[in-house]
């Protein structure tokens, strides 16, 4: 990965942990929305597979670049990813439960709070972001 190309997936990374504070922790934001929700048996036994799939429901394509963060609520680990141009990523992660969130700029945030995630199974989340609404002075 060329130096350029880390600074644009480690900066809105960074944005997105400093500037989580004092968000509403209660559902998704107004408009954005889980569009749908799949479990079923994974190969490994001690691991979960989470797949994410994030659309722009304005214009009904896929979302490329898009910070996804999950937080383990029992330890408060935080882990990062950002979406490929395709709007998916794919994670391995440890069985427990994790808040989830995904952020872009000048979409609605999107947050999942308590997601259980069980060891053997693989999940898929159909995510949907809609445009923010800018409040005219």
């Amino acid at each position: 990965m060329k130096p350029i190309s880390l600074l644009f997936f480690l900066i809105p990374l960074w944005v997105a942990c400093n500037t989580s504070q004092g968000l509403p922790r209660n559902g998704p934001a107004t408009g954005s929305r889980l569009l749908s929700f799949e479990k079923t048996p994974a190969a490994s036994d001690s691991t979960c597979t989470l797949l994410v799939l994030v659309r722009d429901l304005n214009r009904n394509e896929p979302m490329g670049n898009v910070v996804v963060l999950f937080t383990k609520t029992s330890e408060r680990t935080m882990l990062g990813s950002v979406t490929k141009m395709d709007g998916q990523i794919e994670r391995r992660l440890r069985p427990g439960t994790y808040d989830l969130e995904l952020r872009f700029t000048g979409k609605q945030s999107y947050f999942q709070e308590k997601l259980l995630l069980r060891p053997g199974w693989q999940y898929r989340l159909n995510i949907g972001l809609e445009d923010q609404v800018r409040e005219k002075s």
